[in-house]
């Protein structure tokens, strides 16, 4: 009976530290708050296009097609190199992963997370950290994988020879918003935006 006694505080403390790490996780349904999120469509528009280097002329930027049709790319003030059909199918569909913004994402705890669109499209993919092959377009493979980094929620998606985006979900202002951190590398130019998301 006594140790039982003893016992009873300490488990008390396991079971609060465990509640608590979990009330940190931003579990539950979430739905774009699109009045205080970065516009993906302002930022990655035929302007931001340009600006990343691509099928366009000027310092910094691309060129006009080649005479063999392949648009070139902006390396600095240096000579532009070309880029052949797959480069830039590569680069295109690095720019759709961030341009793809979910308007709710649905977290279950370990289980789960599911992603909605605009549309009503939906994607559901697996907490476990592996990697699945999602459906690419002229013949590129997009894997993604979600995985818990401590109390945040990481998506990651990579283009094979191309580019890989994150996402990390975290809680913010006391619980009541879910703030998402996007990041895309492996292009001419690094992309990062914040989206908030409410309950």
């Amino acid at each position: 009976m006594l140790i039982r006694q003893h016992l009873l505080p300490t488990l008390a403390l396991v079971l609060m530290a465990s509640g608590s790490a979990a009330a940190q996780r931003p579990n539950g349904d979430w739905v774009l708050d699109q009045a205080v999120s970065d516009s993906m469509p302002a930022r990655l528009g035929p302007d931001r296009f340009a600006s990343l280097g691509v099928g366009h002329e000027g310092e910094g930027g691309g060129g006009p097609p080649t005479a063999g049709g392949a648009p070139t790319a902006g390396m600095g003030r240096g000579r532009p190199r070309e880029l052949n059909a797959r480069q830039l199918s590569l680069i295109q569909q690095s720019l759709e992963l961030a341009r793809w913004t979910p308007t709710r994402i649905s977290i279950s705890g370990d289980t789960s997370v599911s992603l909605t669109d605009w549309t009503g499209s939906q994607v559901t993919w697996r907490i476990d950290g592996s990697w699945v092959l999602l459906p690419g377009e002229n013949g590129a493979e997009v894997e993604a994988r979600v995985r818990w980094k401590e109390d945040a929620l990481v998506i990651e998606r990579r283009v094979d020879g191309g580019g890989r985006e994150s996402q990390t979900c975290e809680l913010g202002l006391g619980g009541s918003r879910m703030l998402v951190y996007v990041a895309v590398d492996g292009l001419p130019m690094p992309i990062a935006l914040t989206r908030t998301y409410r309950r």
